[in-house]
């Protein structure tokens, strides 16, 4: 039965990390500016881009805030 639990628990993590790449991988290739990103650096040498895991559809916008909110609580959680 524990070795049931934490295969599951492991099956589980590997399935929100899947999610969690194929999320940023389709917001890069679906919303990211390269062009804006590309000109601020010349001529600036930075570039910011707000809201990259919070926009778009609602959809987006709670998986987004889902991630945002436990990188969040996982960053406190090692300090």
């Amino acid at each position: 039965d524990e070795t049931v639990a934490k295969a599951s628990s492991l099956v589980e993590s590997q399935r929100k990390s899947v999610d969690c790449l194929t999320f940023v991988r389709k917001r890069v290739e679906e919303y990211f500016p390269i062009g804006d990103a590309a000109k601020a650096l010349v001529e600036k040498g930075y570039f910011v881009y707000d809201g990259f895991l919070s926009s778009g559809s609602d959809e987006d916008v709670a998986f987004g805030n889902s991630l945002v909110a436990e990188m969040t609580e996982e960053s406190f959680s090692m300090l």
